[in-house]
């Protein structure tokens, strides 16, 4: 998937600062020797074209918003080892477009899981004693997300629960778009597997499950 338009110069991306620094190294050096306000200078710069140009990856202003801050986060938090080669602008929209891709693969992973619940519900076969069958299975639910690890769970049921988007969750727990996007995955295959015994209880189990999963 490739976004539409290209990155700006690195001449327009860095109008704001061109008269701060000599160079685009003497740039990267200040913040790698923990200048803040140049590492402000450098989000204020190319935030705004960065998340333009990931609207193209991902059509989501708010995810491409949460996706373009987790690159300048990454580069604060490693900023003592922080040596770009080569331009910034470079650098930077190389950053963004790797994260972007990062971010639907993720996505990707996340649409196939829910490929194969659909098709789990498409082939079963319904059960006749339905009833007992739904009080087992949602006893079974809850005990599968129950053992979720703390951070897996909580951003499962943030998500399946309370209707929040992966940009809120993240918000919210103070972790990356990705991150919850991983998050989500990870619990999906866990709940996938220890809910497989079910597959022979009949296609109506997996159809109950499934607002868990959309």
């Amino acid at each position: 998937m490739r976004p539409s338009g290209h990155p700006p110069s690195a001449a327009k991306a860095t109008t704001h600062a061109a008269t701060e620094f000599a160079s685009d190294q003497e740039w990267a050096e200040c913040i790698r020797d923990g200048s803040y306000p140049a590492f402000a200078q450098l989000f204020h710069a190319y935030f705004e074209d960065l998340v333009r140009f990931v609207i193209g990856y991902v059509k989501a202003p708010e995810v491409a918003e949460c996706l373009v801050q987790d690159v300048f986060f990454n580069i604060w938090r490693g900023r003592h080892a922080w040596n770009p080669r080569g331009t910034l602008n470079a650098y930077l929209f190389g950053a963004a477009r790797n994260h972007s891709l990062k971010y639907l693969r993720s996505r990707r992973a996340l649409y196939r899981i829910k490929d194969e619940l659909s098709q789990w519900a498409a082939d079963d076969v319904e059960s006749p004693d339905g009833n007992v069958q739904y009080e087992e299975f949602s006893q079974a639910v809850g005990r599968a997300i129950e053992a979720l690890p703390e951070r897996r769970r909580q951003v499962f049921k943030l998500s399946r629960e309370q209707g929040l988007s992966y940009a809120e969750i993240a918000a919210v727990m103070g972790i990356s778009v990705n991150t919850v996007e991983n998050q989500m995955v990870r619990a999906m295959k866990t709940l996938r597997a220890r809910l497989s015994s079910f597959l022979s209880l009949g296609g109506s189990m997996i159809v109950l499950f499934d607002p868990f999963f959309f």
